[in-house]
């Protein structure tokens, strides 16, 4: 419910010298922990003051900004810590205290600003879907998806999907991570496009379908082979150090959970984040084993080496991907590269037009910060992490990184709100579950625009089932696969 103003300065007050003390146990010198607790405390502060203003009405644990709070405030902190605890980067980058303030201070004015963003969607009015509503039956979207999914997946499934649930024979992470970069480099203009028609739309079809069947299919057996053919799933992802699309089926459980079973309880949902905070240093040390036998043994022998030190902020090399931020800034005060301006709009622009009517089309701009910033790293086929404030940034500073985040906080609210309308439909909260964890959970590391053009990708087979005219064969499918006719 909307905290009183009294209320929201006790527990900002509270709050902010629990995580201040809990951060000053991270590290070792004064200055740390008086810069760490600072930013805790206005963080915290900011956040209290936009959930005090975000809604009159209960609010939802699993909204657009309490997800992004969360992780944006790990990712951010991580990379931090690092810094001042070892006095260097992640890859022996140098920087200086001015770097590190200015990374923090940017940080603060980016979160603040996405807060803005998400309170003034909801200024907006309610969005109409009332004739999208009336369309959306089980029966009827379960055989749109198989028919969606299915000869997509039969065209492409020697060479693009069968890898994602062959967990027997999937390559480790520590094998195929450099050499599937440079391959798909020098696949050509083709290879995109290949890669989503033939691997990310039916996969998403067929993990929507799959949730339909756990949860409104009324044969055992239909329920039983889809579950298996998640675990089978799941399984592989692990093998291959799939790190968000693990994420992703996470978000998957909880959202059908929280809107198809009952809501969950806070506890639940710190128990979620404490559980995805602590699988990923372990999916970083496992993914690095060249077999799926030496995963547990490469685990347990990291766990006795470093005791607990390996899920400190500033040793989780996951979370510690925000430094990138930070050597971008440093970059720019140094001269090392400057800002993109123009050519910066254009890059972001760019990346939503395929390869095929652009052969030209320039790198965007995650790309190009490992090119110029880390050049080695990119001739071998490797990847750097990119904030999510740092497109905004490169463009033209702070004023250009507010604006970014405000834009995208709104957008962002407004897809929620969106969904809201339609919650009870289990396809569509797959699909949020895919929204959420491409625009919120990856753009944090990604970068906005990129995780954008992924979003949209996966939006494909859920807009093909809402947009296409319902029909007796759709119903007769779903029927056939025990999906009950009736409105979700």
């Amino acid at each position: 419910m909307r905290l009183s103003k009294g209320t929201a300065l006790l527990l900002s007050a509270a709050l902010w010298l629990a995580i201040a003390y809990s951060l000053s146990l991270l590290t070792d010198f004064a200055n740390n922990k008086t810069l760490l607790a600072i930013f805790s405390g206005g963080y915290l502060l900011i956040f209290l003051s936009a959930m005090h203003l975000y809604s009159g009405r209960q609010s939802d644990l699993l909204s657009p900004p309490v997800f992004f709070a969360c992780i944006f405030y790990l990712y951010t902190v991580s990379g931090a810590a690092g810094i001042l605890q070892y006095n260097q980067g992640a890859y022996g980058e140098s920087f200086s205290a001015v770097d590190v303030s200015l990374y923090l201070m940017f940080c603060l004015m980016g979160f603040a600003a996405a807060c803005v963003g998400f309170c003034t969607a909801n200024l907006f009015k309610e969005p109409q879907t009332a004739a999208l509503e009336h369309r959306l039956d089980a029966a009827n979207m379960a055989g749109k998806l198989l028919l969606l999914a299915l000869p997509l997946a039969v065209l492409g499934w020697d060479k693009h999907l069968s890898a994602s649930f062959d967990f027997l024979h999937a390559k480790s992470y520590a094998e195929a991570a450099l050499s599937s970069r440079l391959e798909y480099r020098a696949a050509g203009d083709s290879a995109g496009v290949m890669q989503v028609f033939f691997q990310q739309v039916p996969l998403t079809a067929i993990l929507a379908l799959v949730a339909l069947l756990i949860f409104n299919s009324r044969y055992k057996a239909a329920k039983i082979v889809a579950t298996l053919i998640l675990l089978a799933h799941i399984a592989t992802v692990i093998r291959i150090g799939g790190r968000s699309m693990l994420a992703l089926l996470a978000i998957m459980g909880v959202a059908l959970y929280h809107y198809k079973v009952r809501n969950i309880k806070f506890k639940h949902f710190a128990a979620v984040i404490l559980g995805g905070y602590i699988m990923l240093p372990l999916m970083s040390v496992a993914r690095a084993a060249h077999t799926p036998t030496e995963m547990p043994a490469q685990v347990i022998a990291t766990l006795k080496e470093s005791k607990l030190a390996m899920f400190s902020p500033a040793n989780n090399s996951e979370l510690v991907a925000s430094q990138t931020f930070m050597r971008l800034i440093s970059a720019i005060q140094t001269r090392e590269t400057q800002f993109l301006g123009f050519d910066g709009l254009y890059r972001m622009v760019a990346v939503f037009v395929p390869r095929t009517l652009m052969p030209e089309r320039p790198l965007p701009m995650s790309e190009l910060f490992t090119e110029r910033l880390y050049p080695d790293i990119w001739k071998q086929g490797g990847g750097m992490g990119f904030f999510n404030l740092m497109e905004g940034y490169w463009i033209a500073g702070a004023s250009t990184m507010l604006l970014l985040a405000f834009i995208y906080a709104i957008g962002v609210q407004y897809v929620y709100r969106l969904f809201l309308r339609n919650s009870a439909s289990t396809v569509a909260c797959v699909w949020y579950a895919l929204f959420i964890n491409a625009t919120v959970i990856c753009a944090i590391r990604g970068g906005l625009f990129t995780t954008l053009k992924v979003a949209l990708i996966s939006s494909i087979p859920f807009i093909a089932v809402m947009a296409f005219p319902n029909a007796r064969l759709f119903e007769r499918i779903g029927n056939a696969l025990g999906i009950k006719n009736a409105s979700l």
